[in-house]
Formats: C-alpha cells, sequence, structure tokens
C-alpha cells in the first residue's frame, strides 16, 4: 500500500542543511538522506536534531533509550523522535549531553492521533497499540495509517503505523518502526512551541 501522500511533512532550514552536511558524521549524512528521501522538505518551521542511540531498555516496563544530544543542542522535554519510518518515541527528560526517549509503546504513553479525519487517543496496554476512543467512525478500516494529530504538544501528521486488527470497538495499530532495529534518529522541535 503507498501512503506517500499522507507522509508527514518535515522541514529542515537551510542553516539545518549545512549542520547535518558540514558535521563531518557520514551517520548523520546518511539519516539526513533517508529522512530527505521520505518526507517532503518545504519549510523552516521545524528544527530537526539528528541523534543516535547510545543505550536501550526494553523491558515492557521502561522501554526507554538514551540518545547523545541534550539541552546544550537544543533537545526539548515533549518533542518526537522519528526516524524515516515514523515515529518513534517521546522525549522524556533532557540532561545537558543526552536526552531520555520513551517508545511509543511504554505505560502511560498518550498520543493524540488522527484516523481517517477520525480523532481518538493513542495508548500502550499491556504493550501493545491500542485506540478505543474514536467515536463514531465507521469508515476507519483494516489497513488504515494512523498519524500524530494537531491536538499534541510536537508535530501532526507524522506516520505512527496502520490499523491491523479492531475488536470491540478497540483499534490496534501496528507500528511502521521496529524500535530494536533503531540506531539514528531525528528530533522535531517546532519552531512556533510556546513554551513556560
Amino acid at each position: 500500500m503507498l501512503f506517500t501522500c499522507y507522509f508527514y511533512k518535515l522541514s529542515f532550514s537551510k542553516i539545518n542543511y549545512k549542520k547535518i552536511m558540514n558535521s563531518g558524521l557520514p551517520k548523520y549524512e546518511k539519516l539526513y538522506y533517508e529522512i530527505k528521501n521520505e518526507y517532503d522538505l518545504l519549510s523552516d518551521k521545524y528544527d530537526f536534531i539528528p541523534a543516535e542511540v547510545i543505550h536501550q531498555n526494553m523491558n515492557h516496563i521502561n522501554n526507554i533509550f538514551i540518545i547523545n544530544q541534550g539541552k546544550k543542542h537544543n533537545i526539548r522535554e515533549k518533542s518526537f523522535v522519528i526516524n524515516d519510518k515514523g515515529l518513534i518515541g517521546i522525549v522524556l527528560k533532557t540532561f545537558n549531553d543526552i536526552s531520555i526517549v520513551k517508545t511509543i509503546d511504554s505505560p502511560n504513553t498518550n498520543i493524540s492521533v488522527e484516523v481517517d479525519e477520525c480523532y481518538g487517543t493513542l495508548k500502550s496496554i499491556r504493550g501493545k497499540l491500542v485506540i478505543d476512543d474514536i467515536l463514531k467512525c465507521p469508515n476507519v478500516l483494516l489497513g488504515d495509517p494512523v498519524f500524530t494529530s494537531k491536538y499534541n504538544y510536537s508535530s501532526s501528521n507524522i506516520i505512527i503505523g496502520y490499523i491491523t486488527d479492531i475488536k470491540s470497538d478497540k483499534y490496534y495499530v501496528t507500528p511502521t518502526v521496529n524500535k530494536f532495529e533503531v540506531r539514528y534518529v531525528g528530533v522535531i522541535n517546532d519552531n512556533n512551541w510556546y513554551l513556560t
């Protein structure tokens, strides 16, 4: 199935182009081209900060990983963390040089999502991604893509996964990203946020 037209239009400013390409690190250059090939780069509304996963703890209790960028790199808590396949997690805590990221299937996950112009909340229930509060949406079908919605603190229209099961008004989502295979990521900072 091709859902390219739905994919999140991630944007890089010209300054960020130069930062990434002049970093001298092949891993960031590879990440840049992966994202560039998958997403539409149209404006400078968003900052994109490349990072590398330096530690993982995936045990369905924590489901966190640590990236090698932090406050001094302008990483902000609650920012979405992505790769070229979609949403991976959310920045939970920032320190000077590193940040802790919780994966989308972590306990207490609540992400506002959109499916076929219907809105709901993505939750993690016993390690499974479930939307259980979409009301009066008969058009939601198996295989429909699930995106972050405009009601999140961070960015909208980021692909999360696809509806792969429907039971008792619960919609089960299979993510597009395999969290165990993630090494290089991008953190999205929305320049229009008003932070307190």
